[in-house]
């Protein structure tokens, strides 16, 4: 749980500030950090960020508040689900942004 906390707060002081209201609620956090953290991925940080920023306005914390923002007023970056890895420790990576255009590079030079 703790590399989920550190790749939340990573996000900034909305992140932190919503992750201290949501220890107030007394909500599972390793539940709630694992749906947030997936919501981010599927709809990017500047939104998701967005969608913090609007829930602890309505002091609406949980990721189900957070979700249903998303779903309401903005439309998934991507439909599909990330790729499971067999080795589970490699699916706990978290990426801020993929840098596609060093990939690009490297595949062109072979």
């Amino acid at each position: 749980m703790a590399t989920e906390v550190s790749s939340f707060i990573s996000l900034g002081e909305e992140a932190k500030a919503f992750l201290e209201g949501l220890a107030h609620t007394g909500q599972p956090i390793k539940k709630n950090l694992a749906k947030l953290l997936a919501l981010k991925d599927r709809y990017g940080t500047a939104l998701f960020i967005q969608a913090l920023k609007r829930a602890m306005v309505h002091k609406a914390f949980g990721a189900h508040y957070v979700e249903n923002i998303l779903h309401q007023e903005k439309s998934p970056k991507q439909n599909h689900p990330p790729v499971q890895l067999q080795r589970q420790d490699l699916n706990h990576i978290r990426l801020e942004e993929p840098l596609l255009a060093e990939y690009d590079a490297y595949i062109l030079k072979r």
